[in-house]
């Protein structure tokens, strides 16, 4: 009970982070410092294996999609650990790109330099399906855990 309360918690916070991020101008302005810190320690990390994963001329979109995707990636995620029992994948996905759309639309109305846009509203349904699906992932793996199945192949 006491987990239960903590995701409720944990939700409401992500709600109130992401209408905050939706509605407000300088959204755009701390999704890139945000998203520096990222490529500042990614950066680090290839510095140190020697290795470079990601040429970052063959990524084909912009920062501000890779953070519609994570934002909505966590809403799916959290949205199927909290109703996943009482609903099905398919109507919390549904229901979640619904929510995603309002935002997209609302924010033409209520913020002065936010606009409604499809590659947002695409990225938004990417990150959603995402996250249902690996929260359905993990929850029928923990449950074959639980019920003993310690291989897929038997």
């Amino acid at each position: 009970m006491r987990s239960r309360r903590s995701l409720v918690a944990v939700s409401v916070l992500f709600a109130g982070a992401l209408a905050v991020l939706s509605f407000a101008d300088r959204a755009p302005g701390l999704s890139k410092v945000g998203l520096g810190w990222v490529r500042q320690i990614g950066q680090r990390i290839e510095m140190r294996s020697g290795y470079d994963f990601i040429d970052r001329s063959d990524v084909p979109f912009a920062y501000d999609t890779i953070g519609h995707m994570t934002l909505w990636f966590i809403a799916g995620l959290l949205c199927w650990w909290l109703f996943g029992r009482r609903s099905t994948p398919t109507f919390i996905a549904i229901s979640l790109f619904a929510v995603s759309a309002g935002v997209e639309v609302a924010q033409g109305f209520l913020a002065s330099t936010r606009t409604p846009d499809v590659v947002d509203l695409a990225a938004n349904g990417v990150g959603i399906a995402l996250g249902v699906f690996v929260g359905v992932t993990i929850t029928m793996m923990a449950e074959l855990f639980q019920r003993g199945v310690r291989s897929l192949t038997r």
